[in-house]
């Protein structure tokens, strides 16, 4: 057996991948990985590879667009992705692509009914059959009419031509008088006869014509179910395409299947806690719906691999994972605390970073917290430990935002908390996009990280994907402070807009872990900076000018409004409905859809203006 994995260059699937190998290995199953970054490299991939496996897995990647085109005979999809919603094709035809949805989503996903999206054979035929029908009567109604005209004209004529014969042999008979009068009952009973097959012509007329309106009436009464019907269609898809939103890790979901077999380790319990962390520091998923997964889907799990008392186990060679509270600074334990804090979207907007103002405000901050400028300097991991969990507490409670999450250590190692180790696999994977790195080598170079870590064995990969992900962080601050600052953020009808200017920073931007941040970041900085109430209400769009063999296009992408108030954890947009739209109908050369996010497009420079003339159009209709 040979198994092709098919897997997007994200910190989530690399996690998802590291715990399908590991099941593989278990069982030595063959296989080929193939990394891709876009439609084109699935489409590829499929195309190359196909002929070699029967059995394909897909990773966060495949689900949002009819798959059935690239099968091939005997060749079975087994899709794992987190995008929604799932491409209706693919939920239909399940006999050869298999989605893998846990079974609480499923059950809250609203499937629409194959009957209510799909035209049956026998609709149409139906349909075929009534313009059929309607093709006859067309040209048959004039033909009754002209019939029935021509009957009656002939009938009259044989009528009035007996009427006249039988007068005249009644004039010229010199028979007698019993022959006239035989002549006369005659000629009364014929004209009766002419009467009567008048009367019935009139009436076969009638019910010709009659006919001919219940043929009407029927093909009209079927041509308004049939818009009906349509109406209702367009309804239902447009309801489930409406919004587009991120399902929690497709790590996680990997780690239950893992489960079901009995296969499952604390390794692989670490690569799903990343996972779901990625999602989260990506700002794909609530933290609500983080939460939510760490408390009831990886209950087992802690409970398993995660016990109270665990840190009694001593070896150099066990890893052991902690699920406790903790605070959202980025990289804290490996930063000083002073720049985590200013990296941190939460701080950097208390305290209006991008104002003259801002540093005497976080200077009031610490001391506020109780927090000496030398211990604000200092790496937090080198302050002992009775002022670490002190600093910890006045920071947590200040942020008034109730968090907990994993960490994970071997033997006597530093602790690594699982969102800042996503940040290192998501910054080594960023960092191949800046150094123009294949997508297999970006990939390969973050699976390395985690699976070194797990191994206990060298950090070195490690401990540089920290040092790149702080220097990128960096950058994507100081963009921030400038598109504040310069005021580079406009108002265009119903939404703001943002371009940027073409810097070296804003390189980062080319891939979707920092610009999804940097959205976030740049939209809490300018609704905070006035106090304007409307800079909360409209969603904000970000055109990012592209550099290399891309120079001449703009990546965008857009954010929806901050005081958006979703029906639930899910966080749903409809911002990639809206863009896709836009394309479809104001755009046709000059765009490119190849990202697997529907909330991202790159479009040609000279379509740009036209690009967000249709963009504010159709927000406007909407």
């Amino acid at each position: 057996m040979h198994v092709l994995i098919i897997a997007n260059v994200d910190a989530d699937a690399v996690c998802a991948t590291q715990i399908l190998l590991d099941l593989f290995a278990a069982d030595d199953v063959a296989y080929t990985l193939v990394p891709v970054d876009g439609w084109e490299g699935l489409r590829t991939a499929l195309i190359e590879h196909g002929e070699q496996a029967h059995s394909v897995v897909l990773l966060n990647c495949g689900a949002t667009e009819p798959l059935i085109p690239y099968l091939r005979s005997g060749m079975t999809l087994y899709v794992i992705d987190s995008r929604r919603p799932l491409d209706l094709s693919n939920v239909y035809y399940e006999d050869n692509i298999r989605l893998i949805v846990s079974r609480d989503e499923w059950e809250q996903l609203d499937i629409p009914n194959i009957c209510d999206v799909e035209v049956s054979d026998s609709s149409s035929s139906e349909e075929s059959g009534d313009e059929d029908e309607a093709g006859m009567d067309g040209s048959n109604e004039r033909d009754i009419f002209e019939r029935t005209e021509q009957l009656d004209d002939d009938e009259v004529s044989e009528s009035r031509t007996s009427v006249s014969e039988q007068l005249e042999i009644a004039r010229s008979s010199s028979d007698g008088e019993d022959e006239m009068e035989k002549s006369d009952v005659d000629d009364d009973a014929e004209q009766t006869d002419d009467a009567e097959e008048l009367e019935d012509s009139t009436n076969r007329r009638r019910r010709r014509v009659s006919d001919v309106a219940d043929s009407v009436g029927r093909r009209e009464a079927k041509r308004r179910r049939r818009m009906e019907l349509k109406r209702h269609r367009e309804d239902v898809l447009w309801k489930y395409h409406e919004n587009s939103w991120y399902s929690p890790s497709s790590a996680v979901l990997m780690l239950e299947v893992a489960h079901s077999v009995g296969r499952t380790t604390v390794e692989m319990m670490w690569a799903a806690v990343v996972g779901i962390s990625s999602q989260l520091v990506e700002y794909l998923i609530s933290h609500d719906c983080y939460t939510t997964v760490c408390f009831d889907r990886l209950r087992a799990f802690r409970m398993k691999f995660c016990p109270d008392g665990s840190d009694i186990v001593r070896g150099d060679d066990i890893l052991r994972l902690k699920f406790d509270d903790e605070i959202m600074l980025p990289l804290y334990a490996h930063w000083s605390l002073y720049t985590s804090m200013v990296h941190n979207d939460f701080f950097f907007c208390l305290t209006q970073m991008w104002q003259q103002s801002g540093a005497l405000i976080m200077k009031a901050l610490l001391a506020e917290l109780e927090i000496t400028l030398e211990e604000s300097h200092q790496v937090y991991s080198a302050l002992t430990s009775e002022r670490k969990d002190a600093i910890f507490r006045h920071i947590y409670k200040h942020m008034d935002d109730e968090f907990a999450s994993f960490t994970a250590h071997i033997g006597y190692s530093s602790r690594y908390n699982s969102c800042d180790f996503a940040r290192a696999i998501a910054g080594r994977i960023s960092y191949g996009i800046v150094e123009v790195e294949s997508p297999y080598d970006r990939f390969i170079g973050a699976q390395e990280i985690l699976q070194k870590f797990v191994d206990g064995g060298d950090k070195t990969p490690l401990s540089k994907a920290i040092e790149s992900y702080k220097s990128c962080l960096t950058s994507l601050v100081n963009l921030v402070f400038m598109s504040i600052s310069q005021s580079l953020i406009v108002s265009v009808g119903s939404f703001y807009l943002l371009c940027l200017p073409q810097e070296d920073e804003a390189r980062i931007l080319h891939c979707r872990h920092f610009l999804y941040i940097f959205v976030h970041y740049v939209l809490r900085a300018f609704t905070v900076s006035s106090h304007s109430k409307n800079r909360a209400n409209r969603p904000l769009f970000v055109a990012v000018p592209m550099s290399g063999e891309n120079t001449g296009w703009f990546l965008i992408t857009g954010s929806m409004p901050a005081n958006t108030d979703y029906e639930d954890s899910n966080q749903k947009s409809f911002i990639g409905r809206a863009m896709q739209k836009v394309v479809e109908n104001f755009i046709r050369d000059g765009a490119r859809r190849d990202f697997f996010d529907s909330a991202m497009v790159l479009i040609r420079s000279d379509q740009k203006a036209r690009f967000f003339d249709g963009l504010q159009a159709t927000l406007e209709i909407e």
